[in-house]
């Protein structure tokens, strides 16, 4: 069952309320300058994993601005590319949110004088598995996977795309690993556990914006049809 999407409800809001959340998340982060934390002790990974963050929220709220005009008369590849282009920038808007959620505690413990980098690695590693493996599955779910489609039918490709979206739940699994193992800085390690309950709706929320994506080819090809 698909519903009828345009490029303006692929454009906003969705993407960029993750990403004022992932900025709150940032600019929250930004306290612990205030109290102790010298930016020159903060470690590179921390600076460029949170540059990269804010270059992602300046993309996001920029699709406020209509920089690129769809109408009507608009190619067809011109519209394929653009909805391919923010369905992207929505999925990793999502990736956004939990990582600027994650990063606070790894700035506590630099604060603190502890370097979490092991399991700052190792939890940016497994959650970007976590959502490429969700996204993959998604899109074979809904059929869509231009090279899949060689070597196997749409039921097959459901079955595949399902059992990959299932593997993509490992994240609770290594969540809890962290958990039990990560020191508990400052008594926040409440952050970790907290995290999994940000993962879920997250996870939701990347399915159902590669479904709007498909939906949206769909509506595409049914138009050029009439």
């Amino acid at each position: 069952m698909f519903e009828k999407v345009t490029i303006d409800e692929l454009r906003k809001p969705a993407g960029q309320a993750l990403n004022l959340f992932a900025l709150f998340m940032i600019l929250f982060t930004s306290i612990t300058l205030f109290n102790g934390l010298d930016y020159e002790n903060i470690p590179l990974y921390l600076k460029i994993s949170t540059l990269i963050q804010l270059i992602i929220i300046i993309i996001s709220i920029l699709q406020w601005i209509l920089f690129v005009k769809i109408n009507p008369t608009s190619s067809k590849l011109k519209k394929k590319r653009y909805a391919k282009f923010l369905s992207i920038i929505n999925v990793l808007s999502c990736m956004n949110a939990i990582l600027a959620f994650n990063n606070l505690f790894y700035y506590m413990g630099i604060q603190h004088n502890v370097d979490l980098y092991e399991y700052w690695l190792y939890n940016t590693v497994t959650m970007i598995m976590s959502f490429l493996l969700l996204s993959i599955g998604a899109l074979m779910m809904l059929n869509e996977g231009k090279i899949i489609a060689r070597f196997a039918n749409g039921k097959t490709r459901s079955i595949i795309g399902l059992v990959t979206v299932l593997l993509s739940k490992f994240i609770y699994i290594t969540k809890f690993i962290e958990y039990l193992s990560i020191p508990n800085i400052a008594d926040s390690k409440f952050l970790v556990s907290g995290s999994i309950l940000i993962i879920i709706p997250l996870h939701f929320v990347t399915f159902m914006f590669i479904k709007r994506y498909v939906d949206y080819k769909i509506v595409e090809k049914i138009m050029i049809v009439e």
